[in-house]
Formats: structure tokens, C-alpha cells, sequence
């Protein structure tokens, strides 16, 4: 990740700002005089004072405006050098704009005005002979376009680093060709041998194909002893970074160990923040799965985070502290489910299982490596989980929750492709438009196709303009504009949907009082309540501190309501309160129960009408909160669809033994008694079962429990623990070899209350599922 540097901004007074006034002044003396050849001279001299200047000024809008006049300058003077023949003062002025346009970001008419400098040079007939000069020129074109390559795709091309590439090699041809007398200073002379090996082994480590990662290595060596002899540690440390870069690319991991150490060892001598740097290093011991050096780690950013107050004034600022912590706390997550994924993922190889949950825990690793910044590692564990799907694999064939797996995995590969930019123009298209296919195939909720159809056509819009074919790119651009306007209705509905759904229970207005039923100073006084609700099968006690005790007893019930949600999951209907067995009306207002003694609590009894039916994915959320937890992407989409009644299914959630105490807990506020429960296609092992049963407050008469990773343990469990209350349970596609099929006969036959035993694929032998 990129090096960040946190710090106090003061306003800095230009030290340019008097001689810039008085170069104006004499600038228009000379045009006053006519003058002209000595103006023009005078507005590159002052050009350059704008641009220094543009370095110290305080807001951006400053800086756009110093580089603007700037170039306003240079306009008006390449017209009188052009004219006068004057081509070394010409290439000053068009170096000096390149210079700004640079600074601009602007990097298109950077490389437009670099083509007309280094024309200035082109041999026989050159109209500028400077080596010192020429070498600028080079310099100044592989910056531009090096810096091209690094934006977004619709401003970056695909050949930049390439074009980068050739120019610093022939800015190192003109070097080599220079001496230190030619140059003036020894100093800048050194300086800029050490910034052409930087520039050439960075370029050559970012080209496509990597075919020069070797000169790369050489060319970041040299730098660094460069940097080394002139003692210049801030370089040597940036050159010890990108040659650690390039030997993670390579994962050549040892060596990348050993640049990343070096460059945190030199950050540290140089008292700038190291945080970017044990991240980094996290990042690779998480490659390599060592754990233990990654704790290491996290105690040493832990420390270096909370002694923010004591340490550089450049992180003294409390929301730097709070950033910079929430980072530790992130890499410190991502680490956790890199390891617990790819420990899921190993139990799952061992077993030699394959299909649909090998397929599942590959994506969801490989979600995990990306968003540890682990592209190369998630890219290859993604192709791990589309081999599931081969068709030489007939374990389970390609229905409908099969193909939207798959298409998860086609969005993240492509996505880790356009990011790694490693697929080549006609496989890209091919890709998107196999996404654009399958979401048209096997997505049924629309909005979601949009959103799968959408990303890919914009991938393709992208990936044309990036190889410079304008014309396709914006065939695809109007496709994408088609689709967001034919989408825009349907988004606004669901946006304003979840915007109410997210706003809880709505309070009810303010009783209106057609006199005042109390004195004013009594208003404000703070009260509060314990309330004993029953909910189901229990009572809990809300506590409630109201500071306005204009309120009613109606809103109380609206809170003490919200409450119980809040906390345990379950909104009552609330249609009574009494006070010591006294009934209150809900219009009174709170201040009714103030008595001569000037208690302030009281205990009150609700009296509860039934309970507000939530949809099962706001029970879901709503467990998750108050467990502190993340709620599932893939649990919620499962959910979404689905109303509350006595069939509950959680096939194919991505469900597994992190998850189940969540699962338990919601599955017991169902307020439906749950008959059917379908919980196939998951990570489940023997244990979860075991647990699971142990701990709802029902027991389905049909249980799905195909497609997981289950043996004939939980089978026996199962038909000796709970025989009485299954009549059909689907044990497909698990793993029951350790019995014969003699044994599993005997399993169903003992059983007379069970109407259909389902274990097809699930044995090495054909076993069809019983039926009575």
C-alpha cells in the first residue's frame, strides 16, 4: 500500500512573493518599451517564480491559479521566441510547461507540449543542441506518462508504462553520454544517475509482461547503493519499498521480507510514521500463512498507535489517531478471516470434498485476500473455486443457486483481473460478456442482475478506452447509460423501501391539550420507568429515562416497544400499563404519576397484545446487531425474498459453525412454530448439529440437511436423540461411507415414524431415498 503521511497543516508565506510583484512590474516596463524579445524572456523567468510559488500555496484553488498564469505566460512568449528564432529559449518555455500541466494532473497536454520540446532535438537538423536540455526532455516524457498509467482507466492507456519505459532508456542514453563538468554540480550530476536507475527499475518492474524483472532488480540495486554513497536515506528507503514490490509480485517472499524490514528500520531512523510499513509487512507473512509473526506485528502497531499524544507532532491530531487505529483494527480483521477461510478451505481439501462447498468457501477466501489487498492469491483461489464447476465434475449439476455461485465467482475473477490489468483485450470482453449471460440466466432478483450486468458493461467501456478505441468504448458507454435509465425507477423505490424499513418504529404525535393539565416548572422533570414486559416465553424489565414528562403513556409504550426490539428482537404490541394494579389511560401524559413523595422511578406493568411481525431478514440484522456482529451479504441475500411462516430456508447461505450461535438465537425469535427447515448447500460440520439441536426451542418434523459436511454421526444423533419428531429428513450429498448400506437400511427401518430418508450421494453404493 502507498506511504501516508499524517500532519498539522500551517499556512506558509511564499518567500517568492515580493520578487514575483517586482518581475511584473519590470515585465511591463518592457512592454511598455516594445521590448519584445526581453519580455518574453521575462515571462519564463517569471513562469518559473509561479510554478515555486504553486508548491507554497495554501489552498488548491491557489495553486490552479498560479500555474494558469504561469502558462498564460509561456503562451505569450513561445509567439515572439518561435518568430525570433529563439529554439533554446523555446524549450525552456515548453519544459516549463510541461512542468505545470504535470503539476495540474493534466498529463495528456503534458505529453502534447513534451512532443513538441523533444521535436526541438531531433537530429539532423536540431534546433536545440543542450544534452542537459535533452535529457530533461526524456525525463519529463517518462514522468508524464509513468503517472498516466497510474489513473483510473478511462484517463490511463495500456501502453504507457511502456512509452515510460522507453523514454527513461533514452534519458539513460543521454546520461551516459554526460559528464559532471557538462552538468555544473557534482551533487546534481549524482542525483540524477541515482534518479534514472530508480525511475528505469520501477518502470521496468510495472511493464507488461514482465519480461525485464530482471534489469528491474539491477536498475533498484543500483539506486540504492546510489542513494547509500550520497546518504540520502529518505530514497533508499522508497528504492527498498519498490524492490520489495517487485520481489512480492515475484513471491520471492524471503527477499520481500527482507526489503520490507529495511524499510521500516529506515523509516523509523527517520522518525516518519511506520504504520504503511507493518502493514505491509502483515500482508506478507499472511501470504506465506505465518500467523504468528503477524500477532507480532499487530502488538507493535498497537503500540505505535497509542502513543499518538506522545509521539511526532505530525500525528497529534485526535481524527489521525482515530483513522489510524480503525486501520490497525482492519488489518487485524482481515488477517482473522484470511486465516479462518483458508483454515476452511484446508479441512475441505483433507476431506477431499468437492463441488458446491469447495466452490463456496473458495469465494469466500478469496473475497477475504481481496480485501486484504492479496489480488494475486485471490485471484488463484478463485480459479480454484470455478474448477468446481467443470463439466467433467457431475457431482451436482449447474441449477439455478449453483449458476448465481458461479456467477460470483466470474464478477470477483474479472474484477481481480481489470485490477491486476493481466487479461488481454478480447479475453476481458469475453469474460464480461459471459457475466452479462449468466446474470440474465440466473439471477431472479432483478435489481441484482442490474447490478452484475452493469459492472461488466462498464468493465468493457473501460477496457476500450484503456486500449485507446474511443468509438467502442462509447458503443459501451450508451449500453451502460440505457441500462441506469431504464433502472431508475426501480432503484428510487428501493432506495425510499429501505429508507422506511431502516427507521424503526414511527413515534406517535404529540398529544394536543386543549388546556394545561399541570404546572409549567414541572415540564422538564426527568422520570424514569422499569417496565416488566412479557415477551413469549419470558419476562424482561426495559428500563426508560424520559426527559420531557410531556410525553404520553401512549409514547411510552412506542418506546418501551423500540426497546424490547432493540435488545432482545421482539417488538410487542403494547395496549395497557398499570401502576401498582391500577389501570393508566394511554392519553395521559407522564407527569400523572408524579406523586406528593417526589419519586422519580416507577415500576410499571405492560400488557402485551401480540407481536409486531418482522420480516426474517430485519430479524436476522437485528441479531446481528445486538451480537455486535457482521451480518452475511450472502445470508441476507438468501433471506430478502423470503416472509415470515413455518418454512424457513437457508440453503446455500454460506452458513458455517462462525455463525450458527447467530442463526440459533434468530431462528428461536421466529414467531411462526417452524415445521420445515432447509438448511442444504452450507459449511456445516457434525458439531454444529449437535449444537444447533441442542439449542432451539423446536424441532422441525422435515429437515434439509443435504449438500454439507456431515457424517453418519449426526445421522444416529439425529434418529436416536429426535425419532419422534422427524417425518422426512434429506441427508443427500454428505459423507456416510463409514456405514454399509446394510447398516443404513437397518437406520431407516428402526424408525417407523420416519415417512422419507433421503442419502442419494451421500455413500460410495446407489442408495435411493426411502419412502414409507
Amino acid at each position: 500500500m502507498g506511504k501516508v503521511t499524517y500532519g498539522i497543516r500551517f499556512s506558509q508565506k511564499s518567500p517568492f512573493a515580493q520578487e514575483i510583484k517586482e518581475r511584473k512590474q519590470r515585465l511591463k516596463g518592457l512592454v511598455t518599451q516594445g521590448k519584445q524579445l526581453d519580455a518574453a524572456k521575462s515571462c519564463i523567468d517569471l513562469g518559473e517564480l509561479l510554478l515555486h510559488q504553486a508548491d507554497y500555496d495554501d489552498t488548491q484553488d491557489d495553486q490552479i491559479q498560479s500555474l494558469a498564469q504561469a502558462l498564460r505566460y509561456c503562451v505569450k512568449a513561445n509567439q515572439v521566441f518561435e518568430h525570433s528564432q529563439k529554439y533554446h529559449w523555446l524549450a525552456r518555455s515548453l519544459t516549463l510547461m510541461v512542468q505545470c500541466y504535470q503539476k495540474q494532473e493534466d498529463y495528456d497536454k503534458a505529453i502534447e507540449h513534451n512532443r513538441q520540446l523533444i521535436e526541438l532535438f531531433k537530429q539532423p537538423d536540431a534546433k536545440v543542441k543542450s544534452k542537459t536540455m535533452l535529457q530533461q526532455a526524456y525525463k519529463l516524457m517518462g514522468d508524464g506518462f509513468f503517472c498516466r498509467a497510474q489513473l483510473d482507466p478511462g484517463r490511463s492507456k495500456h501502453d504507457d508504462m511502456a512509452n515510460a519505459n522507453k523514454y527513461y532508456e533514452k534519458e539513460r542514453t543521454v546520461l551516459d553520454r554526460l559528464s559532471a563538468k557538462e552538468v555544473g554540480d557534482n551533487d546534481a550530476w549524482r542525483e540524477m544517475l541515482r534518479s534514472s536507475h530508480f525511475n528505469l527499475g520501477v518502470a521496468k518492474a510495472k511493464l507488461r509482461p514482465f519480461m525485464d524483472d530482471r534489469a528491474a532488480e539491477q536498475s533498484l540495486k543500483q539506486a540504492i547503493n546510489d542513494s547509500h554513497r550520497m546518504h540520502d536515506v529518505a530514497h533508499e528507503r522508497r528504492t527498498w519499498w519498490e524492490l520489495g514490490n517487485l520481489y512480492y509480485r515475484q513471491r520471492e517472499w524471503d527477499k520481500t521480507l527482507e526489503c520490507q524490514r529495511k524499510e521500516l528500520a529506515f523509516g523509523q531512523s527517520l522518525e516518519e510514521d511506520e504504520l504503511a510499513s507493518y502493514i505491509d509487512l502483515m500482508r506478507t507473512c499472511l501470504e506465506i500463512s505465518d500467523y504468528k509473526s503477524c500477532m507480532v506485528l499487530v502488538r507493535e502497531m498497537r503500540k505505535l498507535v497509542g502513543d499518538d499524544e506522545q509521539g511526532m507532532a505530525t500525528q497529534s491530531l485526535d481524527e489521525d489517531g482515530d483513522e489510524r487505529k480503525e486501520l490497525v483494527e482492519l488489518a487485524v480483521n482481515r488477517v482473522a478471516a484470511v486465516r479462518d477461510r483458508r483454515s476452511e478451505l484446508e479441512e475441505l481439501s483433507e476431506r477431499n470434498v468437492t463441488g458446491r462447498p469447495m466452490a463456496m468457501a473458495c469465494l469466500a477466501l478469496g473475497e477475504a485476500q481481496t480485501e486484504a489487498d492479496m489480488l494475486a492469491s485471490a485471484l488463484h483461489t478463485v480459479q480454484l473455486g470455478l474448477m468446481q464447476f467443470d463439466s467433467k465434475n457431475k457431482s451436482e449439476p449447474l441449477l439455478l443457486s449453483m449458476g448465481t455461485l458461479h456467477l460470483r465467482l466470474l464478477e470477483l475473477k474479472a474484477n481481480l483481473h481489470w485490477h491486476l490489468r493481466d487479461l488481454s483485450l478480447d479475453d476481458t470482453i469475453k469474460l464480461n460478456r459471459q457475466i452479462i449471460n449468466d446474470a440474465k440466466q440466473y439471477c431472479t432478483d432483478k435489481e441484482k442482475a442490474v447490478e452484475y450486468i452493469s459492472a461488466a458493461v462498464e468493465r468493457n467501456r473501460d477496457i476500450y478506452a484503456y486500449y485507446n478505441q474511443p468509438e467502442k468504448a462509447a458503443q459501451w458507454d450508451q449500453h451502460l447509460d440505457h441500462i441506469l435509465d431504464t433502472t431508475d425507477d426501480v432503484e428510487m423505490a428501493y432506495d425510499q423501501s429501505s429508507q422506511s424499513e431502516s427507521l424503526g418504529p414511527a413515534s406517535p404525535p404529540l398529544l394536543k391539550l386543549s388546556k394545561p393539565l399541570f404546572d409549567l416548572a414541572q415540564v422538564k422533570t426527568t422520570m424514569s420507568m422499569i417496565v416488566n414486559v412479557p415477551l413469549k416465553c419470558k419476562e424482561v424489565q426495559i428500563g426508560v429515562i424520559c426527559e420531557d414528562t410531556m410525553e404520553t403513556m401512549d409514547w411510552l409504550a412506542c418506546r418501551v416497544a423500540s426497546l424490547c426490539w432493540e435488545q432482545h428482537g421482539i417488538q410487542p404490541k403494547i395496549t395497557q400499563f398499570y401502576l401498582q394494579d391500577h389501570p393508566l389511560d394511554m392519553d395521559d401524559v407522564l407527569t400523572k404519576l408524579l406523586d406528593l413523595a417526589g419519586r422519580r422511578t416507577y415500576h410499571l406493568e405492560a400488557v402485551v397484545n401480540g407481536l409486531v411481525e418482522k420480516p426474517l431478514i430485519d430479524l436476522y440484522n437485528n441479531v446481528c446487531a445486538r451480537r455486535s456482529e457482521k451480518p452475511s451479504p450472502l445470508i441476507q441475500e438468501v433471506l430478502k425474498d423470503q416472509a415470515t411462516s413455518s418454512k424457513i430456508s437457508l440453503r446455500g447461505s454460506g452458513l458455517c459453525h462462525e455463525q450458527l450461535d447467530t442463526i440459533i438465537e434468530w431462528l428461536n425469535l421466529v414467531p411462526d412454530v417452524i415445521t420445515e427447515l432447509d438448511l442444504s448447500a452450507n459449511l456445516l460440520r457434525d458439531e454444529d448439529i449437535r449444537r444447533m439441536m441442542g439449542a432451539l426451542t423446536f424441532i422441525p418434523t422435515h429437515l434439509n440437511l443435504s449438500s454439507n459436511l456431515l457424517t453418519a454421526t449426526t445421522l444416529e444423533y439425529l434418529l436416536s436423540e429426535h425419532n419422534a419428531h422427524f417425518q422426512k429428513l434429506y441427508f443427500a450429498y454428505n459423507l456416510l461411507d463409514a456405514l454399509t448400506k446394510q447398516q443404513l437400511t437397518d437406520l431407516y427401518t428402526s424408525h417407523p415414524d420416519l415417512q422419507l430418508l433421503d442419502v442419494q450421494g451421500s455413500h460410495a453404493l446407489p442408495v435411493a431415498p426411502w419412502k414409507q
